[in-house]
Formats: C-alpha cells, structure tokens, sequence
C-alpha cells in the first residue's frame, strides 16, 4: 500500500513538472524584464505624443506599457467617448491635451475627474482667448496649467480679461516678429503672472530686448533654424529681465564648446531630432551646466534609439526627456 502511494505522488509530480517548470521560467523573465526595464531606464525620461482620435483599446495597451511616462495628445476637439477612454490611462506622469476648441461645458465633469487625476495640461492651439464664461469653466476643471498658441499679439481687453484665470497660464506666440514698441501696450494689458513665450527663429536685438524689459512678465525663448547668439546678441540676451529659460532647436552643436559656456546660469534646453548627439558634443553640453537644473536635452525622434545610444544617454548627469511618438507595437 505504501508503495502504491508513493508510486501516485511520483505520477502527480511528473505531471505537474511541466506546469511548474513554465511557471518558475515565466516568474524568472518576469524578474528579468522588470530589471532590464531598471537598468535601461537611467536618467531619461520619456514623453509619448499621438496625434489622432484614440480608442479605449488603445488606452488600455499604453496602460500597460512598463514604466511611467508623459504623454501629449493632440487631439483637437476631444469628446465624451475620448476623455471616458483618458480617464482609463494609467502611469502617466502629466498629459498635455492641445485642441483647437475649448472644453464643452457638458464635459466638464469628465474634465473635472481627469484634472485630479493626473497632472493635466490644456494647450490651446490659435483661437480666440476665452471669454468670461469659458474662463469660468476652465477655472472649474483646475487643470495643472493652460497654455495659449496665439500667431498675433491680443488686444488690450482680451489681455486683460486674463486676470480672471485662477489656474497658472502662458502664453506662446508664433509672430512672425518679436514684439515692437508698440505692441508694448498689448502685453502691458496682459496679467504680471502670465509666462510669455516667444518663438522665433532670430536671436533678440538691442530694440527687442528693450521692449521686454519694459513688461514684468516671465519671459522664455524658443529659438527655431540651428542658430546660436554671436557677437553683440550675447550682451542683448544677457540682459532680458526675467528670462526664465533659452529653448535651442538645433540639430547641429555651436560652432565651439564655449558658446554653451557662454550662456550661464541661464536655463537652456537643447532640442535635438536627429537621433543622439555624439559623444563629445553631448559631454560638452553637460559639461557647460554651472548649477542644477541650467541645462536640459530633449531627444525627438519618429522611431526608437539603438539601444547603445539610450544607453549614453542614461550615464549624462543632466536631465534627458525622450519626445517620440507611442510606440508601433501600440499604435493602431
């Protein structure tokens, strides 16, 4: 009898061997892929962007991506069915949502419950600044922050109507020229607390730089076509009052090391879109940061990093934010 129970328990374990076999090897590449996803993580950040209708599938595979990350979903006139999909997505570190029409107000709830959330961003894409009603609505959501793309300079009641917004807001503006003197009137007429982004693809003047030192406002640059400052520009640039940050889009470094030098304690991010810099010109960006925080890399790309350049970038002390679209194996 003894012997014909110990004969069972041989044939249950035999069977079960299997089982336990492929659940110990799927627990050990569980293990596996969560410390390679540690180790390949290092210093950079990633930022996801799509730009279409998205479908609570969609949402779901994002969800279950490892790791956290930001998103930016343009997304134009989001609706019901969308933000419900939205209010799904999970590890998201912020969402930035840029539209070309305001939130509905029959959506405000869902707005509501996705600004507590998840950090939210609203970025308005060239329309009209709200009105005294739609600035009520947007107080009520209290997204993280609210940004205006604008291609013209609003007029002085539009600026002032600012004043109602209790959430933090700012302002880009894609001119086609930095302001005159005498559109220093128009940004006068625009609240103190309002950050006032300016894109272009020259470095400030003598005129310039005086028109911005006449407003109180916080002041960031975007400077677009791989230009760097030269000669007197570094003097003008210097002395904006309240220049808070210098964005370079450039896919080619300075034309020497000393020109990121040159620029300070100032906050300057490089945006690059050609894969990773090589090596020396990525350690003598680094190397130009005279205090925590005054130097950042953006990396955008359209596809995915060799895996030897993700890993130059996690050994960089400076922070590193990788922009590209959701990855093909979570796109439709």
């Amino acid at each position: 009898m003894v012997c014909s129970r110990l004969g069972g328990l041989m044939r249950q374990s035999q069977r079960f061997a299997p089982v336990l076999i492929v659940g110990t090897l799927l627990i050990m590449g569980s293990i596996m892929g969560f410390q390679r996803l540690a180790q390949a993580s290092g210093n950079v950040h990633e930022t996801w962007t799509h730009s279409d209708w998205l479908t609570p599938a969609e949402v779901a595979r994002w969800s279950r991506s490892p790791g956290i990350r930001d998103y930016v979903f343009r997304m134009l006139n989001p609706g019901t069915s969308e933000l419900a999909a939205l209010l799904q997505l999970s590890a998201a570190s912020s969402l930035t949502i840029e539209m070309e029409s305001l939130p509905q107000p029959g959506d405000a709830d869902l707005w509501r419950k996705l600004a507590r959330k998840v950090p939210l961003k609203i970025k308005l894409l060239d329309i009209p600044l709200p009105a005294t009603d739609d600035i009520q609505l947007l107080n009520s959501i209290a997204p993280h922050s609210i940004e205006f793309l604008m291609k013209h300079f609003p007029d002085i009641e539009d600026g002032e109507r600012l004043s109602a917004f209790t959430v933090p807001i700012s302002i880009e503006f894609q001119t086609p020229f930095y302001p005159r003197y005498e559109e220093k009137e128009l940004l006068l007429a625009i609240p103190a607390n309002v950050t006032l982004n300016f894109v272009s693809q020259i470095w400030p003047w003598y005129h310039q730089m005086d028109v911005f030192n006449m407003t109180p406002h916080a002041k960031k640059l975007k400077i677009l076509g791989g230009t760097f400052p030269s000669g007197p520009h570094w003097d003008y640039l210097k002395n904006i009052h309240g220049l808070e940050e210098v964005a370079v889009y450039s896919d080619y470094p300075p034309p020497s090391p000393e020109v990121w030098k040159e620029f300070g304690d100032n906050r300057i991010v490089w945006v690059y879109s050609s894969g990773v810099p090589v090596e020396s010109d990525l350690k003598a960006f680094e190397r130009s940061s005279s205090a925590p925080g005054s130097r950042k890399l953006i990396i955008q790309t359209e596809a995915s990093l060799p895996s030897e350049e993700r890993a130059r970038l996690d050994q960089v002390s400076i922070p590193v934010d990788w922009k590209h679209p959701v990855p093909w194996s979570d796109a439709r």
